[in-house]
């Protein structure tokens, strides 16, 4: 008699088990990926893609227009591959300094009853720096509340300033 009620509170336990098994409730939390840090990776890769343009020009003799056309050309690269980023890149030596702006600028919008899709162009542009001789520095300024010093040294100077919209925020990165 004993192996009997045994055998029944045995058989009582596994089928509670599976019962609260089948009907647990499984909750998972996602959250979307910010690709925020893909613009850090991107400011980067850029740097050391012009510094690869810059030495190999150095090194095999080439002259400065021809180096300007190469990081231009490598910049333009990005910008297409990117567009809903804008890239300011900064380089040159003390006697030649230029300034490279790629700006996304929104063209308008099309759409159907709810649905717009804004289209935008980018905008280039590339000025030579005028660099005060007293401290050696420029600013770069992106808008009234946001801007950056940089130090001009002896050499090749190279920045690159890339500044995306992700979602409301405006992220910024440089190198």
């Amino acid at each position: 008699m004993d192996k009997r009620g045994q055998f029944f509170l045995m058989a009582a336990i596994i089928i509670s088990l599976i019962i609260i098994t089948i009907s647990a409730v499984y909750i998972e939390k996602t959250t979307e990926k910010i690709p925020e840090t893909a613009i850090y990776d991107l400011s980067e890769e850029i740097k050391i893609e012009s510094n690869q343009v810059i030495d190999n020009g150095i090194f095999n003799a080439n002259n400065k227009q021809e180096i300007d056309t190469r990081i231009t050309q490598l910049l333009s690269n990005y910008s297409t591959l990117n567009p809903e980023a804008d890239f300011i890149v900064v380089y040159g030596d003390i006697n030649n300094l230029y300034l490279i702006n790629y700006t996304a600028t929104e063209t308008g919008s099309v759409g159907i009853p709810g649905s717009t899709i804004s289209t935008s162009t980018k905008k280039y542009s590339r000025t030579q720096v005028q660099i005060p001789q007293q401290d050696k520095k420029i600013k770069v300024k992106l808008s009234d509340d946001i801007s950056f010093d940089f130090n001009i040294t002896e050499g090749q100077n190279f920045y690159v300033i890339l500044k995306k919209k992700v979602r409301e925020e405006e992220i910024v990165a440089i190198k």
